[in-house]
């Protein structure tokens, strides 16, 4: 879902999720202090 009215699709978030998944790794999204989202992503060694 997009909260803003930027031009685009709005599929870059499953993109990055499924290159990270393709890697075996991990995305977390968390509330980030500073308000807004945060992103970790964590990819194997």
């Amino acid at each position: 879902m997009r909260a803003d009215t930027s031009p685009g699709q709005g599929i870059g978030l499953a993109v990055v999720t499924e290159i990270v998944h393709s890697y075996g790794g991990e995305i977390r999204v968390d509330e980030s202090p500073l308000g807004g989202a945060r992103f970790q992503l964590k990819l194997p060694q």
